[in-house]
């Protein structure tokens, strides 16, 4: 059993069944185990930032609730901030006391001590709040799943696709996917040997590419449609991972998850969908979305379209087989990490 949840058991904070769900809502939504306890509700902040500094042997600091030396933000560099996740807090001496989720990377710290000609004291906070230091004071995009306040989430769709012409999956969020399609058979073999959620998806957008010329891939949570993957022409994943929209505006992606079902056909003009299309650049032509339901509930979607102005081609037998058969890899990857986490540690 890994550390962190071992220690958590231990002193009482979560259960077993608690980290059954945790381990369900990370591989489903990704992050780490402790960011998906909080957002859970199984464990408060505090206990898990104890926890984490009991982990790494690194002590922990209330960095909501202490002041931080905002200004030492541009000696560490915004880009290094959030490039290796830290966070300056205060400057004694020559001494950089340092807010990091991986206290273990010698790596981010030498470069660090480095950029600021300081020594480092490295201190752990959860990946929860670094993610919001990292928005509020160097301007990182605000992720999704982290989000607490109001935000007007159609008017972030808006964004048109700003990487016309580059490879998909180009960006500092994700590992570039391979542009050659795959078979049915070579998709559904990459299906079964898949060990995370995006293996799942890079293996759907892979088969995708075989049908249409442009697919995306879209995470469904608290009542949002989040742009997370895309293969194709002039797909640009930091664009895509920009577009955040309500499933409570009328839209092509409110159809499929209201009525579950394939939808096919051109965009009907709503206000979300028009900004939808402006955002991927679509002028006409059809499109097919696609849903992939967890259980009782449609965890995502699939979008594919033929470029900015062709229909998507109605022959899709073994897609649509392909996209049923998703539900069962993420079971299978659930029942294995639960196995792997828990199981070994009786």
């Amino acid at each position: 059993m890994p550390l962190l949840s071992r220690l958590l058991l231990n002193a009482g904070q979560v259960t077993r069944e608690q980290l059954a769900k945790a381990i369900e809502h990370q591989v489903l939504y990704g992050g780490r185990i402790g960011t998906n306890l909080i957002e859970l509700g199984f464990v408060s902040e505090a206990d898990l930032a104890q926890a984490l500094s009991q982990k790494s042997g690194s002590p922990t600091v209330d960095a909501a609730g202490q002041p931080l030396d905002v200004f030492l933000v541009d000696k560490v560099g915004k880009d290094r901030c959030e490039r290796f996740r830290v966070f300056p807090h205060s400057l004694q001496s020559k001494t950089l006391h340092l807010l990091m989720v991986d206290p273990s990377d010698h790596a981010a710290k030498a470069a660090i001590s480095y950029a600021t000609g300081c020594m480092v004291k490295p201190y752990v906070i959860p990946e929860y709040r670094m993610l919001e230091l990292l928005e509020r004071y160097c301007g990182v995009p605000p992720q999704w799943r982290y989000e607490d306040r109001r935000r007007d989430y159609i008017a972030r769709a808006s964004r048109p696709l700003s990487g016309a012409g580059k490879a998909a999956g180009e960006g500092p969020l994700s590992p570039e996917i391979p542009q050659t399609p795959l078979s049915f058979e070579e998709a559904s073999a990459a299906l079964e040997q898949a060990s995370t959620r995006d293996e799942v998806i890079r293996a759907a957008l892979r088969l995708a590419a075989g049908y249409a010329r442009r697919a995306a891939f879209y995470i469904v949570r608290k009542n949002l449609v989040i742009g997370w993957d895309c293969l194709g022409e002039g797909m640009d994943l930091s664009s895509i991972r920009s577009q955040v929209l309500p499933l409570s505006e009328p839209s092509i992606f409110q159809t499929v998850h209201d009525n579950p079902g394939p939808f096919m056909g051109k965009i009907p003009r709503t206000a979300a969908n028009d900004l939808f299309r402006k955002s991927i650049e679509k002028r006409s032509g059809s499109v097919l979305v696609l849903p992939v339901r967890l259980a009782d509930r449609i965890v995502n979607l699939l979008y594919l379209d033929n470029g900015t102005k062709d229909d998507v081609r109605p022959e899709l037998k073994d897609l649509l087989l392909f996209v049923n058969k998703l539900p069962e890899a993420y079971l299978r990857i659930i029942q294995r990490r639960i196995q792997e986490d828990l199981e070994e540690g009786k």
